[in-house]
């Protein structure tokens, strides 16, 4: 019985359009600066989650190989025992 892993990919966009009435223009370079810090913050949030995400799997690819390596050396220490007339 084997599963297959289930992935889901959800993608949301969100449009925001602002009449700004205001002479001096400080409001819009404030509102330019959170959504560009929003932006910003979200872009490094994915960025983290995608690297340890990989890292995760370094490391369980790294447990597979220790573990298909230590059944080689395995085989082969008892093969060499049985060669020699070592009896483990």
């Amino acid at each position: 019985m084997n599963r297959q892993a289930l992935t889901l990919h959800h993608q949301t966009r969100l449009a925001v359009n602002i009449l700004i009435e205001d002479d001096t223009g400080m409001l819009a370079y404030s509102i330019l600066f959170v959504t560009s810090l929003f932006a910003y913050i979200w872009h490094i949030s994915r960025i983290v989650a995608t690297t340890r995400q990989e890292l995760c799997l370094l490391v369980t690819d790294l447990k597979a190989a220790f573990h298909f390596t230590a059944k080689v050396l395995t085989i082969g220490f008892n093969s060499l025992a049985y060669g020699l007339g070592i009896i483990i």
